[in-house]
């Protein structure tokens, strides 16, 4: 066998040392910075989330007052029945309010569209223009989700002062 001098021992080791540093970088230290890379960008991605929570949580009352202002707009209370019933009352008060006679009114069955649920009313009424022009402002501005979608309009033949509208009046319910 081949004796290895001092020098080419110390060699031997210092490469043995350099081999076994070379495989637990590899093995150990390596894999362990690349986790620790991918634990800091989960950690980040956490903390970014977080900070969007925080920012909800910090305007929660806010958010909680202006859902409470349309509440009356998600639900639907009474039966589609009583919900046509009372938008007729609505209507005919409002039109009342405004001193507009009311000659016919139709009501339609409810439609469910996407996430709602509307109510049509379709009606006839003969008024001057300041009432006709009072009724609808009421409509606009009342509380329910009241809406003039379609609007016809003409003068009474016998009395030209006095028009002749049929006007149909949606109301929307959110529905869940």
């Amino acid at each position: 066998m081949y004796r290895m001098s001092k020098k080419e021992k110390n060699l031997f080791l210092i490469a043995i040392i350099f081999v076994g540093c070379a495989i637990l970088y590899r093995t150990t230290l390596l894999p362990a910075i690349g986790n620790s890379a991918a634990l800091n960008r989960q950690i980040q991605l956490k903390r970014r989330m977080i900070k969007d929570s925080l920012g909800f949580l910090n305007q929660k009352e806010n958010i909680q007052k202006e859902s409470r202002k349309y509440a009356n707009y998600a639900k639907q209370k009474l039966s589609e029945e009583e919900e046509t019933a009372s938008f007729l009352k609505e209507i005919e008060d409002i039109a009342k309010k405004a001193q507009l006679q009311l000659i016919d009114l139709k009501p339609y069955s409810a439609k469910r569209k996407d996430f709602c649920i509307e109510y049509r009313i379709e009606i006839e009424t003969e008024s001057d223009m300041n009432q006709l022009i009072t009724f609808i402002h009421n409509l606009q501005s009342s509380d329910s989700l009241l809406r003039v979608v379609k609007f016809r309009i003409s003068p009474k033949v016998d009395k030209l002062d006095i028009l002749k509208t049929n006007l149909t009046i949606t109301k929307v319910f959110v529905s869940d």
